[in-house]
């Protein structure tokens, strides 16, 4: 079996299993041995030609501690809980790498001294993002755009002396992975602060000795940030504890092997947290009949598409995940006649709206942004030529046969009034936009990537460093004077 073979043989057995639990028990409450199938899947992932161990190592055995530790401590997940079973991991990885090479935890001191001396900076980007100066945002994007918190990093160490590969770490930790669950509240603490009726230097204060406890105590930290937004699932505290002892000689080992830090801070993350894409909010979502057929339907797109074109696909990096997704995804909203530009517009005025009506919002991650991106992506590939790929990337050409054939997305009259079912399928497609990562396939992505970093260890593969071309910059063009995304390197 070829590598391009394997990593596409994983992609389908992980999504596919996702997607198969999710239609078993969308009527059912959820279970955590509902995940048993999907950590079988993980667990028999094999390591291919000419890749790393350790990596997969790190995916395999985080999954393993993850499913065994949750299910020891409780039956069932709170459905608030759910985004943050993915932030559980990162903090204890860095703890156990500051164990283990001094000259890393030394690094992190000059980054927290850093951050001490940039409160100015901070104060100035947490007001923006209350009061939402750049429009929608992702805090955590994965790429160094206006009002994400990796834009802000990279501000704050850019004077910071350290080695790059310490450097990538920490960039990963606040952008592809969590350092904390504060990466994703960040300006909290100040506009708290400012609420009470304190004044700008005692919030910017406040605001800054949260992100140095970030990187100083970040297992306490998770804790207490867990504590605050009212975790009630399990003791984070303790699953931390247990995790760090589970993981401990795996991290040690691929040190030794040489792993990039930044890989081995992200992969437990992936191998752990992706779980949650399995939980009682999904549940809920695809309780409708419509959104079941879509996400089901994206992933046969998916599936199909790269088992009926693999041998057009050169190398494995190049297996083209999301723009599979994101055109699979837009074809649906065709079906209707809408675009990309219409949601764009609509979610842009929406967001102003909410701005003035519940500022506070602002301050919650924000996925819309990814969304839109991932709509204008698959519209590039479904339009024609020239303005757009006619179906096809590069060689590949889209199999939509699973969304024509879908009985209940080609019968959209059984879900509206059937007389001019025009919007049903659009609705039920927009359940999914505050997590686009059910359609994008997050899961899939990351068995992906956990592959192609278990090709090349030694390298950073994440964060992006390029322009990532955001749909709302067609709309806010100024946006773009404040992206670092061509500054990454």
């Amino acid at each position: 079996m070829s590598i391009i073979e394997k990593v596409i043989g994983d992609i389908a057995a992980v999504q596919g299993t996702i997607v198969k639990t999710i239609k078993q028990n969308r009527y059912h409450p959820f279970r955590v041995d509902h995940w048993g199938d999907l950590l079988q899947v993980k667990m028999n992932i094999r390591d291919g030609p000419g890749q790393s161990k350790e990596v997969l190592d790190l995916y395999r055995k985080a999954a393993e501690a993850h499913y065994k530790i949750v299910k020891d401590m409780t039956e069932t997940i709170n459905p608030k809980d759910e985004p943050y079973l993915e932030n559980l991991q990162t903090p204890v990885i860095l703890e156990l790498l500051y164990e283990f090479d001094p000259e890393f935890k030394e690094s992190m001191n000059r980054l927290v001294k850093a951050i001490a001396d940039s409160s100015d900076m901070i104060a100035e980007e947490a007001l923006k993002r209350c009061v939402g100066a750049y429009g929608p945002t992702w805090i955590v994007d994965y790429v160094a755009t206006p009002g994400s918190l990796l834009n802000l990093f990279v501000r704050i160490m850019k004077k910071t002396k350290m080695k790059k590969c310490y450097r990538w770490t920490f960039y990963t930790c606040v952008s592809v992975t969590r350092a904390t669950s504060y990466c994703t509240m960040f300006g909290r603490k100040l506009a708290k602060s400012l609420k009470g009726g304190e004044n700008i230097s005692h919030a910017t204060e406040e605001e800054t000795t949260v992100l140095k406890k970030m990187w100083l105590e970040p297992m306490k930290m998770q804790s207490e940030t867990l504590d605050e937004m009212g975790f009630t699932s399990f003791d984070p505290e303790v699953y931390m504890r247990k995790f760090k002892n589970e993981v401990k000689g795996t991290i040690k080992s691929a040190v030794a092997g040489r792993v990039h830090y930044a890989n081995i801070v992200l992969i437990p993350a992936w191998g752990a947290g992706d779980f949650h894409h399995i939980g009682q909010s999904i549940y809920n979502i695809c309780k409708d009949d419509l959104a079941m057929a879509i996400l089901e339907s994206v992933t046969g797109v998916l599936i199909n598409t790269l088992k009926k074109g693999k041998g057009k696909i050169k190398r494995p990096f190049q297996i083209p995940i999301s723009d599979i997704t994101a055109a699979a995804s837009m074809y649906i909203m065709r079906m209707d006649g809408f675009s990309e530009r219409n949601i764009s517009d609509l979610m842009l005025k929406r967001f102003y709206n909410l701005a003035l009506q519940r500022r506070g919002i602002l301050l919650t991650e924000d996925l819309i942004p990814e969304f839109l991106d991932f709509l204008a992506r698959g519209e590039k590939i479904i339009s024609g030529m020239p303005v757009g790929k006619s179906k096809k990337i590069g060689g590949l050409e889209i199999d939509f046969s699973p969304i024509d054939k879908n009985e209940t997305i080609q019968s959209p009259e059984r879900y509206s009034f059937p007389a001019c079912p025009l919007t049903a399928r659009l609705s039920s497609l927009l359940k999914f936009a505050d997590d686009p990562f059910h359609l994008e396939s997050d899961p899939s992505l990351s068995v992906f990537l956990t592959n192609i970093m278990a090709l090349t260890p030694k390298r950073a593969t994440l964060p992006v460093s390029r322009c990532k071309k955001c749909s709302l910059s067609k709309a806010i063009p100024q946006r773009c004077k404040h992206c670092l995304s061509e500054e990454l390197k």
